[in-house]
């Protein structure tokens, strides 16, 4: 069983998907069930289609049709003319990877352990390709092979064809998001905490760092870094050639998904929306939400005609300006939190580090209730309270990391946000 038993979401819970933007329209699904369009304007809600399950895969749009794994198993093919499905093909077992097209074929993973690679014109299985488990994570394709990595430990290319390539055995397993290329290497994280930086080719290792924590396919490339997420709350950027630290940036939750890389800007989504420049330093970070509990994080924006666009799981699809300025949001049917197939339930504060027990074998819990204090005077008491107690953990477990100086958050930056913060918890804590 791999670490992210994606079973356990259930129907509910909020959106975690990547939006697909057209012509002024997003496209993405929730775990309400629904594959929503929304107009990239004023966030009016101008369709909707229901499935028979939870949508976490991100949609990918090729020639005005959607595709998107869904949580019944089906691959959806959607039409944005006719505003309805065209086909689904089912899979034998439930769909989070998100698919990628080229050539008229859709790629995708699924948790019956295949990567997947179907017509887009006859809707037919071209080929299926077997792992040991589950495939979570998305694919990507370069130079007509393609790239994934399953909870089976192992990292793959194919042809694109279907036939072997290449496999690298990491010491964790492959999980939510997606490996990033740039000239011949390709990075992916593992759930052991790594990065690795593989010889696109041949498969063989060129360096690998370690982070703090277990970690997601949260990595993203510009022409000299590679940006890594870890559930230690870093953002690292490495150097692509040797995997030196040059900087790293902390956030208040685990990385859960790549970061947007633009020229001059990194943006963020994690319990806030984080904007900040190419040296690591914060430029501004929006608070999108006035709860504060285990479900208030949010996917990493998407940049159309220089607004952001971002879903949260606590149900909602908002736009800001970039300079972090809200202009709007979009309410979908999704109760905040995660309703749970029978089980033990338990409610746990945003910072626990089971704020993922969703994803492990012997927890599930219903929607979190706020913890108080944080409910009250906002999220910035954690980062402060850290900071005065610091665990300096990933610093002596990591050579890298030894005796450097980083850019961390500065004085220097604004902060957007929707709710009031106050110092009140000093006198809570006697600080």
């Amino acid at each position: 069983m791999p670490a992210i038993d994606v079973s356990k979401i259930g129907e509910g819970g909020g959106i975690f998907c990547r939006p697909a933007i057209h012509d002024n329209i997003a496209y993405f699904g929730a775990c309400d069930k629904y594959f929503y369009a929304i107009g990239t304007k004023d966030g009016s809600e101008l369709w909707k289609i229901f499935t028979d399950g939870a949508i976490l895969s991100s949609p990918a749009l090729d020639n005005e049709m959607l595709y998107f794994g869904c949580f019944d198993s089906c691959l959806y093919a959607v039409s944005i003319k006719e505003k309805d499905i065209v086909w689904k093909l089912r899979t034998g077992g439930i769909i989070a990877s998100s698919p990628i097209v080229k050539g008229n074929i859709i790629y995708f993973g699924s948790c019956d352990s295949y990567l997947y690679a179907v017509s887009a014109k006859t809707h037919e299985t071209l080929w299926k390709f077997k792992t040991g488990n589950e495939i979570i994570g998305n694919p990507i394709i370069d130079n007509d092979k393609i790239y994934f990595g399953s909870t089976d430990k192992y990292f793959y290319c194919l042809d694109k064809k279907g036939v072997f390539v290449w496999k690298f055995l990491a010491g964790g397993e492959f999980l939510i998001g997606e490996p990033c290329i740039s000239d011949n290497t390709v990075y992916a994280a593992a759930s052991d905490g790594y990065l690795y930086a593989l010889d696109k080719n041949t498969g063989a290792l060129k360096w690998k760092f370690l982070s703090g924590e277990e970690a997601y396919l949260c990595n993203a490339c510009d022409e000299k870094h590679v940006y890594f997420g870890s559930r230690d709350r870093y953002l690292y950027a490495l150097d692509k050639n040797t995997g030196e630290v040059k900087w790293k940036f902390r956030g208040n939750m685990s990385f859960n998904m790549p970061p947007i890389i633009t020229k001059d800007r990194i943006y963020i989504g994690l319990d806030k929306i984080y904007a900040i420049d190419k040296k690591g330093h914060l430029i501004w970070q929006y608070n999108f939400s006035e709860i504060v509990d285990a479900f208030s994080f949010a996917y990493s924006p998407v940049l159309y005609k220089n607004k952001l666009y971002f879903t949260a799981f606590d149900g909602y699809f908002r736009c800001i300006d970039i300079d972090g300025n809200p202009l709007w949001e979009f309410r979908t049917n999704a109760p905040r939190g995660v309703e749970f197939k029978p089980g033990v339930m338990t409610s746990v504060s945003w910072w626990d580090e089971k704020q993922f027990s969703v994803f492990e074998e012997e927890h599930s819990f219903a929607p979190a209730e706020p913890y108080p204090i944080l409910s009250r005077y906002g999220t910035d008491i954690l980062t402060e309270l850290e900071d005065k107690i610091e665990n300096k953990y990933v610093d002596m477990k990591n050579p890298y990391l030894k005796d450097k100086k980083y850019a961390e958050p500065t004085s220097i930056y604004t902060e957007k946000k929707n709710t009031e913060n106050t110092n009140k918890w000093k006198k809570v804590f006697g600080i």
